[in-house]
């Protein structure tokens, strides 16, 4: 076995994989699912092939018609913008068209910070640069909408800033927020001829000059269906947001312990975590299995000698988003463990599946119940654990030979075939005893596996 301490830990350890903690709190069905869309893709590209997608959602559902500012009022497609708290406001799209027809369209972004590339082909566009420390402080990420319904809004929180602008010749608007996470820049982008909206979320090391070029940089060409960018029905959304809203559905939480055994919805597999270790260095474990050579582990976690390294956590006191902000009130050294999770894979015999593959990726959860029908995870919710990374950096058993391809997680077993495997992840040491393991992929469907209680 080619163990750890045979490579220079100092090229191990590259960069960070932060994400993104802004609690909008005017509707918490669109701040999750753009909290989970932007950890998703701010963290390692793996995480793209779990077998959920994380949909961008749109907040509000009633347009609000308070005094406003009004964007090109002789405009088919109009913007509003209503503040709602010195920190927080709504950004409200509304339509005279009646009869827009929506024809597939490619978006290519003409500008992008320098050494962008594009991280996927899945999901969102979403471009970064390499050579970022954290890896999305440079990052873009690029959403289509379709305006075919009367209004939507967009409610914000956190919010510093705001900037309208002319992108090219269509209406645009630049926000700011005060974030914990990598992703603190929001622009909106209005193409009145094509009835599109595009949505751009921005890291923070890029400016707000930058920003404007980037948004000014978007063009949208008439495409095949092959070949066009996914638009998201903005009333398809309100829709199902109403729904929600009217009548949250109920949670259906389930709690495994070590050496439960539960199905994996997607293959038929049975999943049993069998053991759970904390170890304070890395050097037992084989190099090989870091996904992506390293690189997701945490930046200065590791010394030379394969030791976990502490670190000067943030304590950051809560904000509303509306009339305060998050604001750090201290710091407290924090020690950090690898969290080493035993894992027996079993095809059985009799599976009703065929050709499976599983995707062994689960994340690291601290599970709360959310009245509106979602659970929280304190790791998303809190800004204090922004630097702690909820998914794994370590996996054993993929059926890739090579751990920077983005099918790493995956691996693969011939019915009545059992393996025994092993996923590990970096963690602070103070939250061990609250760590869980969300093993369902439906937000409103809670598997956990308690992994110290």
């Amino acid at each position: 076995m080619i163990c750890m301490q045979n490579k220079k830990f100092d090229q191990i350890s590259l960069e960070e994989f932060d994400s993104m903690n802004m609690d909008h709190t005017f509707s918490d069905n669109y701040n999750r699912k753009k909290q989970n869309l932007l950890h998703a893709v701010s963290e390692s590209e793996h995480n793209r092939h779990r077998n959920h997608l994380y949909r961008v959602a749109a907040a509000i559902v009633a347009l609000s018609l308070l005094p406003a500012t009004a964007y090109a009022a002789d405009r088919l497609l109009q913007m509003h913008y209503n503040s709602t708290g010195t920190y927080s406001g709504d950004l409200s799209l509304t339509t005279t068209s009646k009869d827009t027809v929506f024809s597939p369209v490619k978006l290519t972004p003409t500008y992008l910070p320098d050494g962008s590339i594009a991280a996927s082909d899945r999901g969102p566009d979403k471009y970064y640069v390499p050579s970022d420390t954290e890896s999305s402080s440079h990052g873009t990420v690029f959403s289509l909408y379709k305006m075919d319904t009367d209004d939507f809004t967009f409610s914000h929180s956190y919010m510093t800033s705001r900037e309208e602008f002319n992108a090219n010749g269509n209406d645009a608007v630049l926000m700011t927020f005060d974030s914990s996470g990598v992703f603190d820049k929001d622009a909106y982008v209005v193409f009145q001829d094509s009835g599109y909206i595009v949505e751009i979320n921005m890291g923070n090391a890029i400016t707000n000059e930058e920003a404007k070029k980037i948004a000014s940089g978007v063009t949208l060409t008439p495409a095949t269906d092959s070949d066009a960018t996914f638009a998201g029905s903005l009333s398809e959304l309100k829709t199902e947001l109403a729904e929600d809203a009217a009548a949250p559905k109920a949670l259906q939480t389930t709690w495994l312990k070590v050496n439960d055994t539960w199905t994996d919805e997607t293959c038929g597999y049975q999943m049993t975590v069998k053991k759970v270790e904390a170890f304070d260095n890395i050097r037992s474990l084989n190099a090989d299995f870091f996904t992506d050579n390293g690189k997701n582990l945490p930046d200065g976690s590791i010394n030379d000698n394969g030791d976990l390294i502490s670190y000067n956590r943030a304590i950051i006191q809560v904000g509303n988003g509306t009339d305060s902000l998050n604001t750090q009130t201290g710091t407290a050294q924090i020690h950090r463990k690898l969290l080493y999770v035993t894992l027996e894979i079993t095809n059985p015999s009799d599976n009703p599946f065929s050709d499976t593959e599983s995707c062994v990726n689960y994340d690291l959860t601290i599970p709360s119940e959310n009245p509106d029908g979602y659970y929280n995870n304190a790791l998303f919710d809190n800004p204090t654990y922004k630097d702690v990374i909820n998914y794994p950096i370590y996996f054993d058993a993929s059926v890739c030979s090579d751990n920077s391809d983005h099918h790493y997680f995956f691996t693969s077993l011939e019915k009545g075939q059992t393996i025994t495997c092993h996923l590990g992840y970096i963690v602070d040491e103070d939250l061990l005893d609250q760590l869980c393991l969300n093993t369902s992929f439906d937000g409103q469907i809670g598997q956990f596996v308690t992994l110290y209680k």
